[in-house]
């Protein structure tokens, strides 16, 4: 409650969940946008898995459609999971 009453944290959390969906609408930087919607999709799917179950459904879904994605753009995430990088 805190974090809500701060008045901060549901307008950052839209924005930071507007602007990669309408990167993904608009076919824009996807692989940035779906490393940016990751973090939200896993707090949603620790929630509805331990706390309240009426969202599994909704939130596998989506977990889902995020997995799918990142296997079919995993070619771009390649560098940036190298073990050593070079500058």
């Amino acid at each position: 409650m805190a974090l809500l009453n701060s008045g901060y944290m549901m307008p950052l959390i839209g924005i930071t969940q507007l602007i990669p969906g309408l990167m993904l609408l608009t076919n824009r930087f996807v692989p940035l946008a779906l490393v940016l919607l990751a973090p939200f999709l896993v707090n949603a799917l620790a929630f509805h898995l331990f706390l309240e179950p009426g969202g599994r459904i909704v939130t596998g879904v989506f977990v889902g459609l995020e997995l799918y994605l990142l296997l079919a753009y995993r070619a771009c995430y390649r560098p940036m999971l190298a073990a050593r990088a070079a500058p």
